[in-house]
């Protein structure tokens, strides 16, 4: 894939786990700008909510991404309650996600088709002819337009618009430099990679839910994630993609590693991600095929599988 962002795991600001692209990384996904500030992205909700809808019964994968740097997880949750905003939301924490995308303003629209590459980029539509300029009817449905193209597996007549908007200030401009925490940066890492088997009743031999259960093993949590011991993932990287698959970025195991260095620091408890909905029972979905054994085996307790 050109987008190393295809297959990454993320968690969103309600607490539900995603593939980026799908378990296969075979789907072609919208992702969509935002700010809790900018008035021009309020306007876009009920579009949104509508593109949202018309991206499920294509087949695509949409996601509003709240890329500003001092953002809270709060604030994401109040902006989606108070305008009825329906479609998942990222919290893009690690600046991950717009490094690799690089908008420029917000609100602004990038497609990524199933072979990772940039599709479409640019505006939502043309209800804006400027930042100040609002023209009265939508005339020019070019997002909706793309998504569709994509899913039909047909050229898009205009891949490239310009998006009107709300600058995004630059890293260099952006007073903040924040410590690296737990509640912000590492819990959303460990919820989407490691909690599905890392918490009570599961096969992982202890919990990582809680920030008391991961700071006491920092240290240990960042050895082995910079080993490549966990999450325990065999496969060889560049050969293609596997269903499900576990990997961490080298941007997630850097922030491990500098928490970790760090001493571990808890940050704003308000800050802290959603628990995930995990599934009951079978946790990749019901088995194509069950075998039963015959006969009962006893399994002693100690000597090879």
């Amino acid at each position: 894939k050109t987008s190393p962002l295809m297959g990454r795991r993320v968690i969103d600001v309600a607490g539900e786990r995603h593939f980026l692209g799908g378990e296969q990384a075979q789907r072609d996904v919208v992702f969509v700008f935002f700010s809790t500030e900018c008035p021009i992205c309020q306007q876009f909700v009920p579009e949104l909510n509508r593109l949202n809808e018309h991206a499920k019964s294509q087949g695509l994968d949409f996601f509003c991404v709240f890329c500003d740097p001092t953002a809270t997880r709060k604030e994401a949750q109040s902006f989606r309650k108070d305008f009825a905003l329906e479609c998942p939301i990222l919290l893009d924490t690690t600046g991950e996600i717009a490094q690799q995308l690089q908008p420029t303003r917000v609100p602004e629209a990038v497609l990524v088709d199933d072979r990772g590459e940039i599709a479409y980029r640019g505006r939502i539509n043309n209800l804006f002819a400027s930042p100040g300029q609002k023209r009265p009817s939508v005339t020019q449905h070019d997002l909706r337009d793309a998504m569709n193209a994509v899913a039909q597996g047909q050229a898009i007549a205009n891949p490239r618009t310009e998006a009107v908007g709300c600058l995004i200030e630059s890293k260099s401009n952006v007073a903040r430099e924040q410590a690296i925490n737990f509640s912000r940066h590492i819990a959303p890492i460990l919820y989407a990679n490691c909690t599905e088997c890392h918490r009570e009743g599961e096969v992982a031999p202890f919990s990582l839910i809680s920030y008391e259960d991961a700071a006491k093993r920092a240290e240990w949590i960042a050895e082995v994630v910079s080993d490549g011991l966990m999450p325990p993932w065999h496969a060889e990287q560049g050969f293609g993609h596997f269903r499900a698959e576990r990997r961490l970025s080298p941007v997630q195991k850097q922030l491990i590693n500098e928490w970790a260095a760090a001493g571990a620091p808890q940050g704003d408890v308000d800050e802290m991600p959603s628990l995930p909905n995990y599934p009951s029972g079978w946790q990749l979905g019901e088995p194509d095929l069950v075998f039963e054994a015959s006969h009962s085996v006893t399994v002693p307790a100690e000597g090879p599988d």
